[in-house]
Order: C-alpha cells, then sequence, then structure tokens
C-alpha cells in the first residue's frame, strides 16, 4: 500500500466517509424508486377503463393479483423512502441545515397522504370482492363504486405529487451549494420539481389540459435520474480509490 502524508491523511479521513454517505443515499433513494412505477403508472393503467365502471370493475376483478400487488409496492416504497430522505439529510445537514430540513419535511408530508391514499384501492378491491355482506347493493352499483376508488386513487396521487415536486426545489438548492456534487445537478433537480407541481396542478384543476401538457412535464420530471446516477456512481469510484490507498 502507498503510504500517506501527513498532510494527506486528514483528507481521506474527512472526504471517505462523504463519498459512502453519498452512495449510501443514492442507493436507498433508487430501492425506493423501483416500485414507483409499477405501482403509479403500470397498475392504473391495466385496470381504469376511462368512462366505463363495469369495464374497470371486470379488470380488478381479473387482476386483484397485480393491484395487491401495487398496493404492496406503494409501501414497500413510503418505508424505504424514509430510509433514504433520512441518509441525504445526512449527507446534506453540513451544506445547510435549514434546506436539508425542508427538503425532507416537504417530502414527508406526503408519506401519510400517500398512504391514505392506498385505501381508495383497498376500497375497490372490496367493492368487486363479492362479499355477502355488499349484497344489499346491486353489481352496477358496486361497479360505479369501484370506478369511483380508482378515481380517488388517481385524485390523491396528484395531490402527493405536488409534495414530490416541492421537496426537489431546496434539493437542487443544497446540491448546488454542496461543493462536493457538481452545481449543474441542482437545475434540473428544481426544474423537475416545478414541472411535477404543474403536472398536478394541470390536473386537478385544468383536467381539459392534461392530455397535452402532463407529456411534457413528466418528461421534465427526470431531472431526477442525473443527480441520482451522479450518486452511486460517485460513491462507487471513491470507495474503490480507498481500496487501492488504505
Amino acid at each position: 500500500a502507498t503510504a500517506l502524508s501527513p498532510d494527506q491523511a486528514p483528507y481521506i479521513e474527512t472526504i471517505t466517509p462523504l463519498h459512502t454517505r453519498a452512495r449510501r443515499a443514492g442507493l436507498l433513494y433508487l430501492a425506493a424508486g423501483l416500485g414507483a412505477p409499477f405501482a403509479l403508472l403500470f397498475v392504473p393503467r391495466a385496470i381504469m377503463v376511462s368512462g366505463d365502471p363495469t369495464a374497470t370493475a371486470d379488470r380488478i376483478r381479473a387482476a386483484r393479483s397485480v393491484v395487491e400487488l401495487g398496493i404492496a409496492a406503494e409501501l414497500l416504497s413510503c418505508s424505504l423512502i424514509v430510509l433514504a430522505l433520512l441518509a441525504l439529510y445526512r449527507l446534506f445537514r453540513g451544506v445547510s441545515q435549514s434546506l436539508a430540513v425542508t427538503m425532507v419535511t416537504l417530502f414527508l408530508l406526503s408519506v401519510p397522504l400517500q398512504l391514505a391514499n392506498l385505501l381508495t384501492q383497498i376500497a375497490a378491491l372490496m367493492m368487486t370482492s363479492g362479499t355477502p355482506t355488499l349484497a344489499a347493493f346491486s353489481k352496477e352499483q358496486l361497479d360505479a363504486l369501484a370506478y369511483t376508488f380508482v378515481r380517488l386513487h388517481g385524485r390523491g396521487i396528484d395531490m402527493a405529487q405536488i409534495y414530490w415536486g416541492l421537496w426537489l426545489i431546496p434539493y437542487g438548492l443544497v446540491v448546488r451549494r454542496s461543493g462536493f456534487i457538481p452545481a449543474w445537478l441542482g437545475v434540473p433537480l428544481i426544474v423537475a420539481g416545478i414541472a411535477y407541481v404543474a403536472t398536478s396542478v394541470t390536473s386537478l384543476f385544468f383536467p381539459e389540459y392534461a392530455p397535452v401538457l402532463s407529456p411534457v412535464l413528466l418528461t421534465l420530471g427526470a431531472g431526477e435520474i442525473p443527480i441520482l446516477v451522479w450518486l452511486i456512481g460517485w460513491g462507487a469510484r471513491r470507495g474503490r480509490m480507498q481500496v487501492r490507498n488504505p
């Protein structure tokens, strides 16, 4: 092993834990988001038939296991994101305590909202379960209720997505100030945050424009990806340097 000079040792001792924390935060954030496309995109598209309660309810009955997997994926994501946020807070608290607290708080506001919103999917499953306790309702009524609960779940996601966007703004700002992450990576985070909020506002209050604007805005939401790739890669590279220079 190459011997370190006295002036190099403090640098290695200080910088190595920082890179380790960066990689850990990136991996946890990746793990938390892996199930999101399935739960938030695939499942709703697999069961929802716009304007047709009967067809929607029939799809739910035929794909109960898919809906249940979607619920499980959201539960797992909500659990892992808390760990990821703690890791990100530890990474950035030395840069700006106020920005680190703000970004964590904004995202945490979405977690109980997302968890409560899962009850709508559970209710849709109940409406299509055929249990004797629901015999007082006709099939058409149960189908209409299931369809309504599926739509409510979508609106709940729109509401949670506002906070998924807002937290990216202080996240981008603290990245730009960090000094140990390229400042330009904060810009797509801020843009993504604004795009997520705009997407939700459009869906909730101006739905007639959603088919045109949402694809563009969600594309801008991909601004989360560069920092994620950099956090994981940056931590891994520094870890290899540590092995070569023990």
